[in-house]
């Protein structure tokens, strides 16, 4: 019987700087959006961190080591040292340790076992030792790693890559561009790059004009090249390459060098300056010098447009929440947002969110107290810009929208801001002092407490209603309309709500209408409507109370009868009744 043989790496024969190197880079393409602690003062006993390891806050901490033969007594200390610094180093307090996890090529002999096992006894955290076996399994799944590290493709993967630069050179003639003739010369290119261990490579082509990079959401794009007739008609190609892994864009990073340049004064010139500060998104500038990009990309440019966005993957804490207290710590709102980018310049950084409906975005710009060692001590400098898309939420679920502007509605003072991972609330939640500083724009802030308001009101109404309440265009909402929401709310909590005393004659289609004198209290059983956008919402009935003398005519529609009631009378009045 026949079978697959895969060839075992010689752990043992490698140098501890390539057991390392190669095994963290196996954890991470396993685990996409771990990272690599670099050791600047000590890893403190995390080699990698992978945020959220368990899919529900907790984080997962692995600690590499070399050792392929069985532990001596300092091997074993090493392993201690790392657990305890992971333990007492003040720079990961802040972690909320699902798992410590030791990785080398050497399984457990049962007594290391029971060594390994006394040793977690000793802390908080639980604890796995990875061996050898687990490093093969990694091995035989990822073996472009192995062949890149280990087997020498490295140098393969770059005559590969200049097979597929060469297709995109300038020396090509871009007029001559031929989709049909290169489609299979690109493919065969790309699939070539297949191996690069730290890449993926995808190719478009297409006809007329090429997509826009800004608007193309591909996750983990991390580098676009090319090329299109300048007149914008004819065939074009594209070729994506795509990070595997957030340690991609560490150990094979974009690099370049040169001049980035626009008119003095312009738009252009402060995005430029905002992009050397803090690392923001940088659109359509012009480039002049060298670019060094995965798969050979790049070369020597004299006048080119070059985009610079940040990484659309930012694994680190992605998935937050923020909650507005009251003075004496009681919630009033809170929603999710997703961290869609950080970045960072020579002046601080730069990181964007996004409430997980769209419907505002947060752009937070922190200096740094210390330029030359690019940190930040407390008191910070930090700028809070608010992205609001209100009419986005034309047509959504009440529901959905409504704690978004109770929450907006919210952020000013007393009220005190919180933020923490949404899958650990609310023991994740920190006190932050800037989310405040987003009702500081007065007419903002007004503007969102009156729309929290009336969505508070509709939200109510959704609840007495199987009719799905979806929010209506801001521009068509009028001050008559939300008092009738708010009338018709007040109505669905029990509350008699009194009628305007304006001399008015209002008709009422009435239900099981009895005999009416003018010498008594009339109560009246009428259907309970209300009007939201272009339907109506019916929410069964309630009554209507009022003196004989208001009735100024009675008539039949449709086999319903009809009262004309003039409102010039005290106490009239409506009510929804609950059985």
């Amino acid at each position: 019987m026949g079978g697959l043989l895969l060839s075992r790496v010689e752990w043992s024969t490698l140098s501890g700087e390539e057991v390392e190197s190669v095994i963290a880079f196996l954890i991470n393409r396993e685990h996409p959006s771990s990272i690599r602690i670099t050791p600047s003062q000590g890893d403190g006993g995390v080699d990698i961190l992978h945020r959220n390891g368990d899919g529900i806050g907790g984080d997962f901490v692995y600690q590499v080591k070399k050792f392929t033969r069985r532990l001596t007594a300092g091997q074993k200390k090493q392993i201690e040292g790392s657990l305890d610094r992971l333990s007492t180093d003040s720079r990961w307090q802040e972690l909320e340790v699902a798992s410590w996890i030791l990785v080398l090529p050497l399984d457990p002999t049962p007594e290391e076992d029971a060594w390994f096992q006394e040793l977690l006894s000793k802390t908080s955290f639980q604890g796995t030792w990875f061996g050898l076996n687990y490093v093969e399994q990694l091995a035989a799944k990822y073996p472009d790693v192995i062949d890149y590290y280990l087997h020498g493709h490295r140098d393969l993967l770059s005559q590969k890559m200049n097979d597929l630069v060469a297709l995109f050179t300038p020396n090509q003639g871009v007029e001559s561009l031929n989709a049909k003739e290169s489609i299979p010369r690109l493919q065969s290119a790309v699939r070539a790059l297949q191996r690069d261990p730290f890449y993926s490579y995808s190719i478009q082509v297409g006809d007329g004009q090429p997509p826009s990079i800004e608007r193309r959401d591909i996750p983990n794009l991390v580098f676009t090249s090319g090329i299109a007739p300048a007149s914008g008609k004819g065939e074009w190609a594209i070729v994506d390459i795509i990070a595997r892994c957030a340690e991609s864009v560490n150990l094979s990073p974009i690099e370049f060098s040169g001049h980035l340049f626009a008119e003095k004064d312009t738009d252009k010139a402060i995005d430029i300056q905002n992009y050397a500060s803090f690392g923001k998104p940088l659109l359509n500038a012009r480039f002049a010098g060298q670019l060094d990009a995965p798969g050979g990309f790049g070369g020597n440019f004299q006048d080119a447009v070059v985009s610079i966005l940040p990484h659309s993957n930012a694994p680190d804490h992605t998935e937050l929440r923020l909650g507005v207290r009251s003075p004496d710590g009681e919630p009033i709102g809170q929603v999710d947002i997703d961290r869609t980018s950080v970045t960072q310049g020579a002046d601080g950084i730069h990181a964007q969110f996004r409430e997980v409906n769209g419907i505002f975005d947060l752009e937070i710009t922190t200096l740094f107290s210390d330029k030359s060692a690019r940190t930040i001590s407390v008191p910070f400098e930090q700028k809070i810009a608010l992205h609001h898309s209100w009419n986005s939420t034309n047509g959504r679920p009440i529901t959905q929208v409504e704690p978004v502007f109770r929450f907006l509605a919210a952020c000013s003072l007393p009220n005190e801001g919180v933020i923490g991972s949404r899958h650990i609330w609310p023991n994740s939640a920190q006190p932050i002092e800037w989310l405040t500083v987003l009702g500081s724009d007065k007419q903002i802030a007004d503007r969102s407490r009156t729309i929290s308001r009336w969505v508070r009101d509709l939200r109510f109404i959704q609840g007495y209603t199987e009719e799905l309440i979806t929010m209506p265009n801001l521009d068509d909402v009028s001050q008559e309309i939300t008092a009738h929401w708010n009338e018709t709310a007040r109505l669905l909590s029990g509350e008699e709500v009194c009628l305007p005393n304006d001399g008015q004659i209002i008709e009422i289609p009435v239900i099981g209408l009895e005999e009416i004198t003018t010498d008594r209290r009339i109560h009246v059983e009428i259907p309970l409507v209300c009007r939201i956008a272009d339907r109506l919402v019916d929410l069964g009935s309630c009554f209507l109370s009022f003196d004989g003398s208001a009735v100024v005519d009675i008539k039949s529609e449709n086999e319903n009868q009809v009262l004309s009631v003039q409102l010039s009378e005290p106490g009239v009045t409506v009510k929804k009744e609950f059985s």
